[in-house]
């Protein structure tokens, strides 16, 4: 009976379902700041614009920010905004005042919200959108009012809010998103009543993501979601997009990972509209909002399309494909005039390959939703007390008694914490947050692993936004969860309990069978191994950037590797030894990619049953590289 009471607990507190939004209470010594405190009133009537910059400006003026950003709380309320809300300190300032690091996170996502004016002249004119929340990278560039486009836009993130875009705003955009390496909007409504609205979430400035987009409903706006420039690529999970006048989805040039997107449209769901475009739609659903109101296609593709398990009905054509032709389609499943269900769909601008003799067909591993834990019951909360005066401070003892409490959640207040041995997490945790804090070693010792996981009775366990400059190392059969984390690599030195990455960038060290490891929007960059080392585990991937000259995924000692939504980055030349993707000792792996910045002169290397076969450049007929991959190495 206590096991049954046990596990009944867990799905009450552990947030598994999709469509559960959180309420997000947090202890007043967390270093998170209140929009209140700034004089925000959050009653509807009196306009907040002013209040709720000051409080960004005060964190984005922080020197901080670049590691360890404090979150911006917007406590319950509707908060009337008359102008963009920006991650910006003063536009004279260096780079045009952009800043990384802004964080707004309210407390209840149909709760807080954020609300443009009715009929502001400034959101007038759908050729000129203006955005009520926009994000921009930051640049060393001096006395230019820059557009915020660029690669240092890290962590932007919104979180448990609804925005709303007023009425007779035909030209507001509810989010301009500019992110860099990692980022995330979730458990976020984005609303536009009718006639107002021209798109919801815009990204394309120079270089959407990566990032992670989750639990995101959009309704109305002429676009649910635009994307433009090639890289880095946006991973959305549990998202619904209706009721959107032109269309749910415009990619122009970027690659887009969804799985479990909603649709509920009479115009077209996907305008996939470059030839360097890619999007791979995974367990998702289209239907009309009316009946016989659909367009002929669900998707208009122009570049790399791949699908597995779409429900799609009231359109007259699934894919409408320009650009070349629809490879392992059922017969008859292109047409849906009723239900129809697609299995498995790959369109290419080049052609699928397959090494080793496998089969060219995605693997369809088994895939589990990442455990998430959130309470605003604060009595389950432990804090981390550090020592007071200047630093640098040994905080190990005191991080090391906070997660022996015994305490559901294990805080850290948002700063910088040093240590001089491995924090090993175990006992009754459920979560450590970090509120974007820092974990280091002292300067001069080496803490090698930074994190040690011992595991949890007998549940789950995240780690939640946390800079951790150093190794995690998984030592339990128990299940292991990173959200929002930046890491120095990772290990596997137990029994293989389960692993998730979501929404985190680093380097992934080694990943050791057996083990389970499930990853989405997984950004990976420079070093000199290959940047994803399977040797014997089970992985499954959804959005993974690799950035540098190296091999981006490694194969090898029977392990298994599902890649989908794949980006390799290489920004300078890569020597002709090095594949891009690699497949070794009986290991089996499958990967839909498209590749930007310099190309890979071997883009695969399998050993078959005949010794290693290779893909080179001049196989591809010259095309920068995109396709569906399959090896399947010899023992």
């Amino acid at each position: 009976m206590k096991l049954v009471l046990s596990i009944l607990l867990a799905l009450v507190v552990l947030n598994l379902l999709p469509a559960r939004a959180a309420h997000h209470v947090f202890p007043p010594d967390a270093g998170v700041i209140s929009v209140r405190s700034f004089g925000a009133k959050g009653d509807g009537v009196t306009d907040d614009t002013v209040a709720i910059r000051a409080a960004i400006t005060r964190v984005l003026d922080d020197e901080g920010r670049y590691a360890t950003p404090r979150f911006v709380y917007l406590p319950k309320g509707t908060y009337l905004v008359t102008g963009p809300i920006e991650s910006r300190v003063a536009k004279d300032a260096r780079g045009g005042g952009w800043r990384a690091g802004m964080i707004l996170v309210g407390e209840s996502r149909s709760g807080s919200i954020i609300k443009l004016k009715d009929r502001h002249p400034d959101y007038a004119d759908p050729a000129k959108p203006m955005p009520v929340i926009r994000t921009g990278s930051e640049s060393d560039q001096r006395g230019e009012d820059l557009n915020g486009g660029g690669d240092r836009a890290f962590r932007h993130s919104l979180i448990n809010l609804t925005i709303d875009v007023g009425e007779g705003n035909p030209g507001a955009v509810a989010i301009d998103y500019a992110v860099s390496g990692r980022g995330t909007i979730e458990d976020v409504i984005l609303h536009a009543p009718k006639g107002s609205g021209w798109c919801g979430l815009r990204a394309e400035r120079n270089w959407p993501g990566p990032a992670m987009l989750k639990r995101v409903d959009i309704t109305g706006f002429d676009y649910a979601v635009r994307t433009h420039h090639y890289r880095a690529g946006l991973t959305f999970e549990h998202v619904r997009f209706q009721n959107q006048n032109v269309a749910a989805v415009h990619n122009s040039q970027n690659v887009l990972s969804f799985r479990f997107l909603t649709s509920i449209n009479d115009v077209p769901v996907v305008e996939n509209t470059g030839k360097q475009g890619a999007i791979t739609l995974l367990d998702s659903e289209f239907r009309p909002l009316t009946v016989n109101g659909a367009q002929p296609a669900a998707i208009l593709n122009n570049g790399q399309l791949t699908i597995r398990n779409l429900r799609c009905s009231g359109y007259a054509l699934i894919v409408d494909n320009r650009a070349a032709a629809v490879r392992d389609l059922p017969a008859g499943a292109h047409t849906a005039a009723t239900p129809s269900h697609v299995t498995v769909l790959t369109t290419h601008a080049m052609p699928t390959h397959s090494l080793g003799g496998a089969r060219v067909t995605p693997m369809g591993l088994r895939i589990r939703e990442t455990p998430e834990y959130n309470t605003p019951e604060l009595r389950h909360w432990v804090g981390v007390k550090r020592a007071a005066g200047d630093p640098p401070h040994d905080d190990t003892d005191a991080i090391q008694n906070a997660i022996d409490r015994g305490k559901a959640v294990v805080y850290l207040p948002c700063g910088r914490y040093r240590i001089s041995r491995p924090i090993v997490i175990r006992g009754n945790v459920w979560k450590v947050m970090g509120f974007q804090s820092s974990i280091e070693p002292l300067p001069g010792i080496r803490v090698d692993p930074l994190i040690r996981f011992e595991g949890g009775d007998p549940h789950a366990v995240v780690i939640e936004h946390m800079n951790l400059d150093g190794i995690v190392e998984h030592a339990s059969s128990k299940t292991l969860a990173l959200r929002h984390c930046d890491i120095a690599g990772y290990r596997n030195r137990g029994p293989g309990g389960d692993m998730f990455f979501e929404d985190v960038t680093g380097k992934p060290g080694e990943l050791k069978g057996p083990q389970n490891i499930w990853a989405r929007q997984w950004n990976l960059e420079t070093g000199a191994r290959p940047l994803v080392d399977n040797r014997g585990a089970t992985l499954w991937a959804m959005g993974l950037k690799a950035e540098g000259e190296m091999t981006c995924v490694r194969t090898a000692d029977g392990g298994r590797s599902e890649i989908l939504g794949c980006l390799p980055h290489a920004p300078d030349a890569v020597a002709p030894a090095v594949p891009c993707f690699e497949v070794d000792r009986g290991g089996r792996m499958a990967v839909s990619f498209r590749a930007s910045g310099n190309p890979y002169p071997m883009w695969a290397r399998c050993l078959g049953e005949n010794g290693w076969e290779r893909l080179q450049a001049d196989d591809t007929g010259g095309h920068p590289g995109s396709g569906l991959l399959v090896g399947d190495a010899a023992e």
